[in-house]
């Protein structure tokens, strides 16, 4: 019968960098590296996007036949308490490559994430190509204050024709959303 390991000793040594310690096991001594905690975090609430643009693998993956798939709400609970349990976190993405405004709960998504006491310390950032940053979606946006930083994709030069060129035919929609929800979050969230 083999004998019972012994519990680990955490010995310092002047030869090693400070935070790196030696342990004893049965006495063999192995080097103990610290221990680092995430600070950032990323969360894809849709894979899929409403778009096509020309530079974008989202695009390259639906024109493939590619479904676009929304991250059930039970999951992103989970992933909360993830990161409620780990408060070294202290930016979270709430995108990757999909469009988050597309999640059929959009709203629902936020207030889960903004039931997290790191999430409401954390810098949480979303980005969005604005397509559908109008109506509820917008309201949520403005209700449920999670968002820090809220980043638009607006390709181009400035101009009608090179955006046009990079995304589709919505430029004057995309730029009448932005103005319009930038003039609103202005007056509600100064």
């Amino acid at each position: 019968m083999p004998l019972p390991a012994d519990p680990p000793v955490l010995m310092s040594s002047p030869q090693l960098p400070k935070g790196i310690g030696m342990k004893l096991r049965n006495g063999i001594r192995e080097k103990q590296l610290p221990v680092h905690l995430p600070n950032n975090v990323g969360l894809e609430l849709v894979r899929g996007c409403n778009s096509s643009c020309r530079m974008c693998p989202v695009s390259t993956y639906m024109k493939e036949g590619g479904k676009t798939q929304f991250m059930p709400v039970e999951l992103l609970r989970q992933f909360v308490a993830e990161i409620d349990a780990t408060p070294s976190i202290g930016t979270i993405w709430f995108y990757n490559h999909g469009e988050p405004l597309m999640h059929p709960k959009y709203r629902e998504c936020l207030e889960i994430l903004n039931s997290s006491t790191v999430a409401k310390k954390a810098r949480v950032i979303q980005h969005t190509n604005s397509l559908l940053l109008r109506g509820d979606k917008a309201e949520a946006i403005l209700d449920v204050p999670v968002l820090k930083m809220l980043s638009f994709s607006f390709d181009g030069y400035g101009d009608k024709e090179s955006y046009e060129a990079m995304r589709g035919t919505y430029y004057d929609r995309v730029l009448g959303n932005i103005r319009a929800f930038c003039d609103t979050a202005r007056k509600r969230r100064p």
